[in-house]
Order: structure tokens, then sequence, then C-alpha cells
């Protein structure tokens, strides 16, 4: 399904987060990553693909990375608590972390055009297996 959808397709992410912790129970850490990456780039401000490959990272000790990803998830979701509290967990700041939305609303200029959407291209990555 994941492969025949366009990338558009509203519930790809959450498809891609069960495949990745399915991938996380079989021990396929590499396709599970691919997975809850993909879901990401599909949908950055989808804050759980970001807290279990977080978990996962911690699991096996790659505390700099988990703090990484969270900093990361926290510019496009700022509010979530999940992520607060593994950013303060892993030793982070939250109130450090600049949005993306507000940082891309500080530097774009004012227009009242409204971007074009996306296209409907179909879904490729590792995570479709």
């Amino acid at each position: 399904m994941i492969q025949n959808s366009p990338r558009t397709f509203v519930l790809a992410p959450e498809i891609l987060l069960r495949m990745g912790e399915a991938h996380l129970l079989l021990g396929s850490t590499g396709s599970a990553a691919d997975a809850f990456r993909t879901a990401r780039e599909l949908k950055p401000d989808y804050w759980p693909a970001y807290t279990r490959w977080i978990d996962a990272l911690l699991k096996s000790n790659q505390k700099a990375e988990a703090k990484a990803l969270a900093a990361e998830g926290l510019r496009y979701s700022p509010q979530a608590p999940e992520l607060v509290a593994r950013f303060r967990k892993l030793g982070g700041d939250p109130s450090t972390i600049v949005p993306i939305l507000a940082a891309a609303a500080a530097s774009a200029p004012s227009t009242d055009a409204s971007p074009a959407p996306a296209a409907a291209a179909p879904v490729a990555s590792a995570a479709s297996q």
C-alpha cells in the first residue's frame, strides 16, 4: 500500500510508524530506521515518528543521536510533551530550540500568494518492505 500511495496519503506516516515498530520487534533496526525516517520526511511535525526512534536509540546507548533527533523534532513540534520530556531527559533545554515555522516566518517576505500543492508522487523508500 505504501508503494502505491501518493506522498500526500494522510495515513502514510502512521502506517510507516507501525511498520517501524514491527521492524523493531523483529530486530530489523535498519528497516525500522528507514520507516521512521520516511514517516518524518512525509510529515515532519508527526512527533511519534521521532519518539519511537529516540527510544530505540536510547536502548542502544546512542544518546547523542537521540538528543539530536529530539531537537530536530522539537523544531517541528515544539509543544509535543513526549519530545519535550525526552529532550529534557537527555540534558537539553527545550527553550533553546527555534521552531521551524517561527524561523521561516521571520525570514520569509510577506506575500498573499499561497504555495503550490506538492505533486502526488508515490512514496518510495526502503520502508515499503
